[in-house]
């Protein structure tokens, strides 16, 4: 996009639809799965990131699309659910940390909720040493703290 007007029209109609109530509506209600729900939103809010937009005009969209994602995942509970689910603790620590670095849920409530579960789950000594064990899983999961904090 080029020029400061054309940015400008792009914002206001951006907060327009990002803000109408049918926007969150489809986001609760979209026959996709809550996972899919988030990673979308998630590409929506990288996507304002790197339009061009002015900064005055990129952080209120991309609240406004984390407190959707934050809805869509307490609606849905996924990260309550991923917590009690008998997967490994490092496939739920990587899933986790994913969500918490914006990869696959826009940041926000969803992210922040996400991190605080994992950070959880870093201090549990069965994680910790099942992650000693892999040292190929041990490097994978630094790079998504060090994302995780980065978003933070």
């Amino acid at each position: 996009m080029i020029g400061p007007q054309n940015k400008r029209s792009a914002a206001r109609w951006l907060k327009t639809v990002v803000g109408n109530p049918p926007f969150e509506k489809e986001a609760l209600t979209s026959v996709e799965t809550p996972p899919v729900r988030l990673a979308a939103l998630a590409a929506l809010q990288r996507g304002v990131a790197r339009c061009g937009l002015a900064p005055e005009d990129v952080a209120p969209l991309q609240e406004r699309i984390g407190q959707v994602g934050g809805r869509v995942e307490a609606e849905a509970r996924l990260i309550a659910a991923l917590i009690r689910a008998t997967a490994p603790a490092v496939q739920k620590l990587t899933f986790l940390l994913k969500l918490a670095s914006g990869e696959t849920a826009p940041l926000g409530p969803a992210a922040d909720r996400a991190r605080g579960e994992a950070m959880r789950l870093v201090r549990e000594e069965a994680v910790r040493n099942e992650l000693a064990k892999s040292p190929e899983q041990m490097a994978a999961v630094r790079d998504l703290v060090e994302k995780a904090a980065v978003a933070a």
